[in-house]
């Protein structure tokens, strides 16, 4: 079995470990990896082969099966955890080596829309294979068979790879083949999608072009049967779903809004030429347009709006923020308030707010929205899984990026209980209270939050902060 581990910027380190602990335990593994760096470095023991940047997951399984040598080819995407790598893929060669119809293999991958508890079919025998309806291309293994129908199919034309593992999964279906998911191999995925997700969903959809006739079928059966299978979630767990719905309408009808927590932010600073950056502005009506300030500035900016008025449409972790920090100057004349509203889950969260708080004043307040979700649900990590009690409103995991900020030095923080959690951290470590270090960890459970809230996130009325601000 050719193992193959996917990289690409923000992920390489995570991708040697990985590589590293495959490569030990004597299995071949190679690195597919982008960046638009010419300095990344790996392990001088693995073999790495670099892709264009602008290229994404489709290129990259061109790459591996261009390079493949055995019968089975094992993906693993850098983005996802689990205690034992050499054991995932040891896992992985003994299910094909014991069941000769298997096509292909995953592991019980969480925080993904194919859930385990909504794909699985049946017990394969009494081990702990399930037969699956399909599986998510994170960390999974497939035969020569399904290699030979993803090699037939024009994967160029599909760059961002939605729907690619599903034509797999088609194939195993038309073929006789087996689709199984491994539940005692459990792999955790902590990533987030760096393009635009629609762009994605329409490639996929013009990508079934590509399925055969009997493999559309499967496609609509597949997909019924997940939408159906949700469904019956939500009847099953009623309460449960109408509790989910319910808090989010109180979310949703709570007041004020992010922008009257800016506005009241700069409205208390001592001087008439504020400045306001806000990172992530889908569409400026929403919120940037109702900031109140002298000079304001925008990145990552209405990426919902076909005009793009607005300034940049950088990410903030790039050029476009350093050039920002330049224009500001001294810790003196920083931004008086970043409001922070690109990503939503904890790991991206938390890297644009250590970006952020360098650009900010000595006395600047960084705003981050969806810091208090009010279920489980609402907490997924996955965006598009829509199917769940929460439907479309999703906070993601960004309340951890929010409670291990307030755990640093030389910061305070609060959590203003409205507009779903908006969390406020000031560089003046006196305005709110703290936190205790090592409080939680960035893998830690949503069960934590709903036993501690408003300890771990410093939650508090909007009353209480409008106080706290004002020096009462």
């Amino acid at each position: 079995m050719d193992v193959f581990v996917i990289s690409w910027r923000g992920q390489h380190e995570k991708a040697g470990l990985i590589a590293e602990a495959v490569r030990v335990a004597g299995y071949k593994v190679v690195i597919i990896y982008s960046d638009p760096s010419d300095s990344v470095v790996f392990p001088k023991s693995i073999t790495t082969v670099r892709r264009p940047d602008n290229l994404f997951w489709a290129d990259k399984l061109t790459a591996c099966i261009e390079r493949l040598s055995s019968d089975y080819m094992m993906v693993i995407h850098a983005d996802c955890l689990t205690e034992d790598w050499s054991q995932v893929v040891a896992a992985a060669q003994d299910a094909f080596s014991r069941l000769s119809n298997l096509a292909v293999w995953s592991a019980d991958v969480r925080g993904t829309y194919w859930d385990i508890r909504f794909t699985e079919l049946a017990k394969i025998g009494h081990g702990s294979l399930a037969a699956a309806v399909a599986i998510d291309s994170l960390v999974f293994a497939v035969n020569r068979a399904v290699v030979n129908r993803l090699r037939a199919a024009r994967l160029s034309t599909n760059p961002f790879g939605w729907g690619i593992d599903t034509l797999a999964c088609c194939f195993a279906h038309r073929t006789g083949g087996l689709i199984a998911v491994d539940k005692s191999v459990v792999v955790k995925h902590v990533g987030v999608t760096g393009y635009c997700e629609e762009e994605a969903r329409e490639a996929g959809q013009r990508f079934l072009q590509e399925y055969e006739h009997s493999e559309r079928i499967y496609y609509a059966w597949i997909h019924s049967t997940m939408r159906s299978r949700y469904r019956l979630f939500r009847l099953e767990n009623d309460a449960t779903a109408k509790a989910a719905r319910a808090a989010s309408h109180r979310e949703q009808a709570k007041s004020p809004k992010r922008y009257d927590v800016i506005n009241d932010l700069l409205g208390v600073i001592g001087k008439r030429e504020t400045r306001y950056l806000e990172i992530g502005v889908r569409d400026p009506e929403e919120n940037f347009n109702k900031v109140r300030s002298a000079h304001k500035m925008s990145v990552d900016s209405g990426l919902n709006n076909p005009l793009n008025p607005l300034d940049s449409t950088s990410r903030s972790d790039d050029s476009s923020l350093n050039t920002a920090k330049t224009d500001m100057g001294d810790s003196e004349s920083g931004f008086d308030v970043i409001f922070l509203d690109r990503y939503r889950l904890a790991a991206e969260a938390y890297r644009d707010a250590m970006n952020a708080l360098d650009l900010l004043n000595k006395e600047g307040c960084l705003v981050m929205r969806y810091c208090n979700p009010p279920t489980e649900f609402h907490a997924r990590e996955t965006a598009e899984c829509r199917e769940t009690p929460a439907g479309r409103y999703w906070s993601g995991t960004t309340w951890k990026a929010f409670v291990m900020l307030r755990q640093r030095p030389k910061i305070s923080a609060c959590c203003v209980d409205s507009d779903w959690g908006i969390g406020v951290i000031s560089r003046n470590p006196e305005l709110f209270a703290s936190l205790t270090r090592d409080v939680v960890s960035p893998f830690c459970d949503y069960s934590e939050l709903e036993k501690n809230r408003e300890h771990l996130l410093g939650l508090i009325s909007y009353e209480r902060f409008t106080s706290l601000i004002r020096g009462g």
